[in-house]
């Protein structure tokens, strides 16, 4: 399969299955039907994967924003004068 095709493909696949996967993670499962040699349930397991991926990399973000937020208001609390 030329990589037009396999972009093509494992786009409207990803669509089609509900998954909605990172620019790399897409490339990834394209990378995964141009060789040909994943099987469906394969790419089912995998997309699942980068799916549960992406949610934990949002989550962490958004954490990490919460985090720095509260540090940065204990800060500026903390030169208030009483």
């Amino acid at each position: 399969m030329d990589m037009e095709a396999a972009i093509k493909w494992t786009l409207d696949w990803c669509r089609e299955h509900g998954y909605n996967p990172f620019v790399d993670d897409a490339m990834e499962l394209i990378h995964m039907v141009r060789l040909g040699t994943a099987s469906e349930a394969e790419l089912h397991t995998r997309a699942r994967e980068l799916t549960i991926e992406c949610q934990l990399r949002s989550v962490v973000y958004e954490l990490t924003d919460e985090a720095e937020a509260l540090i940065e208001n204990a800060f500026d609390e903390s030169e208030q004068p009483p």
